[in-house]
């Protein structure tokens, strides 16, 4: 995300640009319980269960369904990182929604992390 501010202070996007991409980004993130389901870590009506509780409650999906011994600890990690592998970058949504081209995304990406670099080196020489 430091990035993506950055593409705001640098005036490449807008702060609402960038609301809108987080926006998107989170429509199109896929919900636990269906990528449990689709990799067979749970069925739907274990799913549906998880979900009643949930409703009632502010625990995440995640720790209900290992409380309730539907899924391990290491089954849910397992989802967590293909979720985390299914989600588009922040910034390919900016790119796929017009507010910057491939190019001009890679030079700011090379900008921000010479920039990053030139922070790391100056505070190493203190």
């Amino acid at each position: 995300m430091w990035f993506e501010i950055h593409l705001v202070r640098t005036k490449r996007i807008t702060a609402n640009q960038l609301f809108a991409a987080v926006e998107k980004q989170f429509e199109q993130q896929l919900c636990i319980g269906v990528i449990a389901v689709e990799m067979q870590k749970m069925t739907m009506d274990e799913v549906e269960e998880v979900l009643v509780e949930q409703a009632h409650s502010t625990k995440p999906f995640g720790e209900i369904a290992v409380r309730r011994k539907f899924l391990t600890r290491l089954e849910l990690a397992e989802i967590l990182m293909a979720q985390a592998d299914a989600e588009s970058r922040l910034m390919d949504v900016i790119v796929e929604l017009g507010y910057m081209t491939h190019d001009d995304m890679r030079n700011a990406l090379k900008e921000f992390r010479t920039e990053v670099a030139g922070v790391f080196a100056a505070a190493a020489s203190d």
